[in-house]
């Protein structure tokens, strides 16, 4: 439901994208804002809105939600972020 262009020497520098089912968009954003600064190109994106149709307030609060614990979990550990990721996933994804 996004677009991110990365240089290919940005991405091997920072590990490539995070092993984790959830937010690895976002942890991969924190590498590379660690490695200098990240450019917004200005450019539209046409992408799929599926995942909004039905409960938009629903779905709309829950990734509010993910946005807000990541990052906060993240500023006192890296590991335990990238650790709970699994449990956002089954949040995000939860079983049938």
């Amino acid at each position: 439901d996004q677009t991110m262009i990365v240089r290919r020497s940005t991405l091997e520098l920072s590990g490539g994208f995070p092993k984790q089912p959830l937010m690895e968009d976002v942890e991969a954003s924190f590498r590379w804002r660690e490695r200098g600064e990240i450019l917004y190109l200005g450019q539209e994106w046409l992408v799929s809105g599926r995942k909004w149709k039905g409960s938009f307030l629903k779905r709309f609060s829950l990734i509010v939600s993910l946005m807000i614990r990541y990052p906060w979990i993240r500023l006192w550990s890296r590991k335990k972020a990238e650790a709970y990721t699994q449990q956002l996933f089954n949040e995000y994804y939860p079983p049938a």
